[in-house]
Order: C-alpha cells, then sequence, then structure tokens
C-alpha cells in the first residue's frame, strides 16, 4: 500500500465500528482485546482502519460460506470456540 492509499483510508473509531456492524462496543473491545479484530493503538486510543476492517469482514464472510457463523473462529470467555 503506497502513503496515498494509506493517508486516504478512512480511520474509524469503535463506536462507529459498533453502529456499523450492529455489535455493543464491549463487543468490539473484547475482540480486540483478544487480538481477533484488526485495530491501532493510538496512544490510549483505539482506531480501525476502513481498509482493515474490509479485510476482516471479507475473511468472516468466506469462513461463514463452510460454517453457518459470522464470527467462526472467535474464542468467547466460556470456553467456547465458534468453528
Amino acid at each position: 500500500m503506497n502513503t496515498s492509499t494509506l493517508l486516504d483510508d478512512r480511520i474509524l473509531t469503535v463506536p462507529q465500528i459498533a453502529e456499523y456492524l450492529q455489535l455493543s462496543k464491549s463487543k468490539i473491545y473484547y475482540l480486540i482485546s483478544r487480538k481477533q479484530f484488526p485495530h491501532l493503538k493510538l496512544g490510549k486510543n483505539v482506531r480501525v482502519r476502513e481498509s482493515d476492517l474490509q479485510k476482516w469482514l471479507n475473511q468472516r464472510i468466506e469462513k461463514c460460506s463452510e460454517s453457518s457463523s459470522l464470527f467462526v473462529g472467535i474464542n468467547y470467555p466460556n470456553g467456547l470456540v465458534s468453528k
């Protein structure tokens, strides 16, 4: 990715992502804390490049065609793993 593309890539906040995905902010933070969601740390702030979000979604959609869950491969706190 060249410099002009990086600068053109929109940077999203967790509330923006949560609204877009129709998930809670806490779910997004949970995925980030488990390193299961692409993100950037800017000091104490968490941001996500729009292109990284799109790649993440595309990967989930591809896996979803093999399974019934959009959240394939996510580890939940109770020990359950979506396969």
